[in-house]
């Protein structure tokens, strides 16, 4: 017994033992013990041992829990970079392979035990790995600790009924549930376990993080997704990272994203998943503890309760759950935080903090183009304003002009010189943007989701709404932030968070003042990383609000009037004042979840979203139906070569899972273009063959490309039916 004892107090030897269950999991393709041990191993296991290797693991759990989880994800995206260019050289032409990632990846493990045993050889101890301190009083509630894990029960139930019996009940009710739980642990924050609102957090996280991904029988493919998941499945299929198809810029950029072409593959081969469920499930995994990152983040500059309603609001905006499949996106976002997280850590040593910073600045660098242009901006503009501010107060600036050029010179690097991919399409942005600033006017762009976030364009009493929480929110976050400038010397936030907070607010003018911007970044693109920094603002917005129409203000302002007296200090804390922030930051974070997840449609009567419905905009657009599947499978296997297929804009996606993807010539612009075409095929899909219309382009207004497919009857002249499974035809 005591033997059994002291193994198990020997961090070594559980983690040997861990690698080694893992390991054999993986070689004998164990169904879920390969699955569950190899995402525990080798996404906690490494950053554990890194932040033991830097003296850095006596800290909170949840902050171990992050930062552990961040640098093994960054662990294995580098260590699988060196792999594929190290094995090719000694001739192992899969370096990505199964076999490959676990020798490589076992051995770094232990050579990362062994450093870390080194250098903690008194306190290496497994006692010490969690830190674990429930402070559950007796006077406390236990059970709002417990009930969060219903949130992510919730969605995995409410989606599987959606999916079979388009029952969207549970998932209309989700949202209430969780502002509900949220108002009752904030209330009574006193009465309730401090290690309450991690949990939570990360609970609600996940809940909003699976529901689109869990959503239908296929991917629900958006934005650049079927791109991505064209080249996560080139390196995957091939276990090797092909950097020449960066070259050139075009959509080649998107391969140069590691965090798409080149993490994903790995996840796939250490788990034994198919492509298209590794790609489902990874990002939102990766995303559900952001919220959390920012929960830490927060919680030193704000109360916790305040902090957990921060995060809830930025976990509320409709990027976060509606961020169809953009694996190199939400990546992005999750290295974006934890650069600024460990940057504005208050108990990391110097060193360790600009370790761990350059870590996550160059994990996020090589994860997403824009973000990484909106963090050097961010990092450039903070630095101009802390070097302004520091001849009026004294402080320690940490954003330092060496870290802005080496951020810039490693963006440059990677982007230009080393991937060629992006670099020469800034230039142009950069340069077509100066241009847009001395004519500027937003109503010139030809941006329509620019248009209407100023109101231009709005159709129908669902728009009208969005755009009203749009700028109630928008209203709340500038007010808290001109709020937090004002105390800039004195604010608990200090004054590099504040210049930050300012560097924002400046980057929102540039996207309102050139049209240019707006149309090359996207409001959506700039607006949702700011809100890591500018979340709190929004808190700060409402107490302000709450401030100055409480009773006591107005009463202090008439008797500074009576009295004239300019330095009557006024006690603005009314004895509600605590509720109502509470109460309207709630109904702001509802409002944003309504949003999000298409339910101020759904009040209108208008079935846009798919989380919520089988029908509708989205569904049309998104949802890929066995009928097409299938038929396009038919036609891969049957069609002749190098012969086109001609579709509506949204058909490519129904071909983005199907293995020689990257053989078949599929032309979206078939119904835009108007113009027969003799040789080739025509593929019509569900919405086509069922409802009889097509979208000839992507959509930026709702039903601007919109159409009846009777509308093209000459393109069909002369072309028969070849194949029709009832849900899609193809047509030669």
């Amino acid at each position: 017994m005591k033997l059994l004892r002291k193994y198990l107090e020997n961090k070594v030897a559980i983690i040997i033992a861990v690698l080694f269950i893992t390991d054999l999991a993986i070689l004998l393709n164990i169904p879920f013990l390969r699955q569950i041990f190899g995402f525990f191993c080798f996404t906690i296991i490494p950053g554990l041992l890194i932040l033991d290797i830097l003296k850095s693991d006596r800290i909170e759990l949840p902050k171990k829990f992050v930062l552990s989880y961040g640098l093994s994800i960054s662990s294995l995206m580098f260590i699988g970079l060196f792999l594929n260019f190290l094995y090719p050289i000694f001739g192992a032409s899969r370096p990505l392979s199964a076999i490959s990632l676990v020798i490589s990846f076992t051995l770094v493990i232990l050579f990362l035990c062994f450093i870390a045993y080194k250098r903690n050889k008194t306190e290496f101890c497994s006692s010490k790995v969690f830190n674990i301190e429930l402070g559950i009083k007796r006077d406390q509630f236990l059970s709002p600790l417990i009930f969060p894990i219903i949130f992510p029960i919730l969605t995995i139930f409410g989606v599987y009924l959606m999916n079979t019996t388009e029952n969207n009940i549970v998932l209309l009710t989700l949202p209430f549930l969780i502002v509900i739980y949220a108002a009752f642990i904030v209330y009574f924050n006193k009465r309730i376990p401090t290690v309450t609102y991690p949990v939570a957090i990360l609970m609600i996280g996940l809940a909003l993080a699976l529901i689109l991904p869990l959503r239908g029988e296929y991917m629900l493919m958006g934005g650049d997704g079927s791109i991505e998941y064209r080249y996560f499945w080139l390196t995957a299929t091939n276990a090797y990272w092909n950097i020449e198809l960066s070259r050139g810029g075009g959509i080649g950029c998107v391969n140069a994203c590691l965090s798409v072409a080149l993490l994903h593959p790995i996840f796939q081969s250490l788990l034994g998943l198919t492509s298209e469920f590794t790609y489902k499930l990874v990002t939102p995994l990766l995303l559900s503890v952001t919220p959390l990152a920012l929960f830490i983040l927060y919680k030193n500059h704000i109360k916790e309760s305040y902090a957990f309603l921060a995060a809830l609001f930025f976990a509320s905006q409709f990027n976060f759950i509606n961020c169809i499949n953009s694996a190199r996106i939400l990546i992005g976002i999750f290295f974006f935080v934890l650069a600024v997280l460990v940057f504005f850590d208050k108990e990391m040593g110097k060193l360790n903090k600009r370790i761990l910073f350059l870590i996550f600045m160059f994990s996020l660098i090589l994860s997403y183009y824009t973000y990484c242009y909106i963090f050097a901006i961010l990092m450039f503009l903070s630095w101009m304003i802390g070097s302004v501010a520091s001849k009026f107060a004294k402080f320690k600036q940490n954003i330092t002009a060496t870290l802005v050029v080496l951020c810039i010179a490693v963006v440059f690097l990677w982007w230009s010189q080393i991937t060629e991919s992006h670099f020469t399409t800034t230039i142009r942005f950069i340069e077509n943007t100066f241009v847009s600033l001395i004519r500027a006017s937003l109503a010139e762009s030809s941006d329509i989701m620019a248009q209407k976030a100023i109101g231009i364009g709005l159709e129908g009493a669902p728009e009208i709404l969005n755009f009203v929480i749009y700028y109630i929110t928008l209203i709340l976050i500038v007010i808290g932030s001109i709020d937090l400038i004002k105390r800039w010397k004195t604010s608990d936030f200090g004054v590099e968070y504040t210049a930050m907070v300012l560097s924002c607010l400046i980057l929102w003018t540039l996207m309102i003042v050139a049209p240019y911007i707006s149309e090359g970044f996207g409001l959506e693109r700039a607006y949702f990383p700011t809100l890591i920094v500018l979340a709190p603002s929004m808190i700060i917005g409402v107490q302000v609000i709450c401030r100055l129409s409480s009773f006591e203000t107005w009463n202090c302002i008439k008797q500074r009037l009576k009295t004239s007296v300019k330095q009557l200090k006024c006690d603005y804390h009314s004895r509600d004042y605590h509720k109502f922030v509470i109460l309207i930051t709630l109904v702001v974070v509802i409002l944003n979840l309504f949003v999000a997840t298409g339910i101020t449609y759904q009040m209108f009567g208008n079935h846009r979203s798919v989380i919520l419905n089988s029908d509708g905009l989205q569904y049309d657009i998104w949802y890929i139906h066995l009928e097409e599947i299938d038929a396009a499978k038919w036609l891969t296997n049957n069609m002749e070569k190098n012969v086109p297929i001609y579709t509506d804009a949204y058909t490519p996606t129904r071909f983005s899972t199907l293995r020689g993807k990257e053989k078949i010539t599929v032309y979206n612009r078939f119904f835009k273009d108007n113009i027969p075409r003799e040789n080739g095929y025509i593929f019509l899909r569900y919405q086509n063959v069922v409802d009889g219309t097509v979208y000839t382009w992507y959509v930026r207004k709702e039903w601007s490309e919109y159409m009846p497919l009777t509308k093209y009857p000459h393109l069909f002249i002369g072309k028969s039916k070849i194949y029709d499974n009832g849900g899609s035809e193809v047509w030669r």
